[in-house]
């Protein structure tokens, strides 16, 4: 019996003419959910005091400082309040057929433009691996992530939530399983 990440849901289908679709869900992040609106929030009070401030007419030249300074707890904002949506409703998609190989998130577009959709001939998928990286610091944190080898000697990592490294191993196993299937020669009598 193969392990099933306990809080990763993984969802395998058959394709028609052979192949496999993995899909993937992302794990919501609640805390990170609540506190970005929370966050989000915060700021409309302030814009909206600061606006009817400026409505006033009253502050002048001294409403630059509470305009401008926020800027950058906006962007901030954006940020947690788009990966807390994304955990909590996107899913990535791995296709393995005989025409090849892609992986896709969605539906909401994945931070990573240059790494935010893979497509490949199967012909140039060598396998998957399992990579960690340590930060360095007081603190120290490792991060897994999936990625596939090309034949080229390159690799792209997938877009894949992994928290540890049975779920990890867990979708490379998969990942491989159906990569050996997908490049099984077909016989026919």
């Amino acid at each position: 019996m193969k392990y099933e990440p306990f809080d990763l849901a993984l969802a395998e289908a058959p394709l028609a003419g052979g192949g496999v679709l993995l899909r993937i869900r992302h794990r919501p992040q609640w805390f990170l959910l609540c506190f970005a609106v929370a966050w989000d929030l915060f700021l409309g009070f302030w814009y909206t005091g600061v606006s009817a401030a400026a409505i006033s007419g009253k502050a002048g030249f001294a409403l630059l400082l509470p305009l401008l300074f926020p800027l950058a707890h906006v962007a901030v904002g954006i940020f947690m309040t788009r990966s807390a949506l994304a955990g909590l409703f996107n899913t990535t998609r791995v296709r393995i057929s005989n025409e090849g190989f892609e992986c896709s998130e969605g539906p909401i577009p994945a931070l990573q433009f240059w790494n935010a959709r893979i497509s490949v001939p199967l012909a140039d998928v060598d396998g998957f691996e399992l990579s960690s990286e340590t930060s360095s610091g007081r603190s120290r944190s490792t991060t897994w992530d999936v990625r596939v080898l090309l034949r080229s000697g390159k690799f792209r990592s997938l877009s894949v939530p992994i928290r540890d490294a049975a779920d990890g191993e867990a979708i490379r196993d998969r990942l491989n399983d159906a990569l050996a299937l997908a490049k099984m020669p077909t016989t026919y009598r």
